[in-house]
């Protein structure tokens, strides 16, 4: 454990559904507009998935190792340091967060696939697919980041996931039911809502 294993992969566990969140979010409407509804999915899934097979992999390079030294860490870069405190931004995966990152994006990627349909006449396709894209995020940072030296930022990171998730769970039917600015059928909220209850 004081000598975990360098990568530089773990951070794309976390960045890829991020990315889509910020494709989606600031794009989506001129691509759903352009391109279609698929292309809204495509952008949503593909990283979902990516993210899955990066989580497998570090799962089975951690199962390829003694028990002792099944750490893995990928440090972004310093964010602390100051006379013998020095602490890293960096993302860890040990057997039990190895479990939960597989969890997160396996469930989260079955959830994005199944919504494509599920969604499909939502007329802000793009922006549900923003928002849950941001979630998926949030989840892997709550179980993946890690502060070398210092649980702060494993606070930090444990709140903000608490917070997208007490966001996502308090007004669900603003951000994923009622969120469109036109008027729509009571059905599709209710369907909408019963999505992200379920999810």
């Amino acid at each position: 454990m004081d000598h975990p294993i360098q990568t530089d992969y773990l951070r794309w566990i976390v960045f890829l559904p991020l990315i889509g969140a910020i494709i989606n979010g600031l794009l989506g409407s001129a691509i759903q507009k352009r391109m279609g509804k698929g292309a809204i999915s495509f952008i949503a899934c593909a990283p979902v998935i990516l993210a899955f097979g990066l989580s497998v992999y570090a799962f089975l390079t951690l199962k390829g190792l003694a028990a002792e030294q099944r750490f893995l860490i990928d440090r972004l870069y310093t964010w602390i340091n100051l006379g013998s405190l020095k602490v890293d931004m960096a993302f860890w995966v040990d057997p039990l967060s190895a479990v939960m990152i597989l969890v997160v994006t396996g469930v989260g990627g079955l959830i994005h696939i199944y919504a494509t349909g599920y969604m499909h006449e939502d007329k802000a396709f793009w922006r549900f697919f923003a928002f849950l894209n941001l979630f998926t995020a949030a989840m892997l940072i709550l179980v993946g980041v890690y502060a070398v030296k210092a649980l702060f930022l494993a606070f930090l990171a444990w709140w903000q996931a608490r917070f997208v998730f007490g966001l996502q769970a308090n007004i669900s039917q603003r951000l994923f039911a009622g969120y469109l600015r036109q008027p729509y059928s009571f059905h599709l909220q209710r369907n909408s809502a019963e999505l992200i209850r379920n999810t």
